[in-house]
């Protein structure tokens, strides 16, 4: 399933992610958001982004924990859990 810009709300600011511009894997520190004509805006370490809606974002467990605990939306934050549980299921596969 995974996550997508369309997801990041207030509550994943400080968070780290990656996303994937082409090849390219683009990721740091989410230090704002924005959402202007039908995309998300992101600042990732002081870089500007504007990315479709259904962009993935991939977040490491521990940026997906501390989103967890703050998330009112109980929709998103099952949804959250979902990803963290695949991520550490990849990672106890890996190992």
């Amino acid at each position: 399933m995974g996550i997508f810009a369309a997801d990041l709300n207030e509550n994943a600011i400080g968070v780290d992610v990656t996303l994937h511009l082409g090849k390219t894997p683009v990721g740091g520190t989410l230090n704002a958001l924005a959402w202007p004509m039908g995309m998300v805006g992101l600042v990732i370490d002081g870089m500007n982004l504007g990315l479709p809606r259904e962009k993935p974002i991939e977040l490491t467990a521990e940026g997906l924990r501390d989103w967890i605990l703050v998330e009112s939306d109980p929709e998103l934050r099952g949804r959250l859990l979902d990803e963290l549980g695949r991520l550490e299921a990849e990672r106890v596969g890996a190992e």
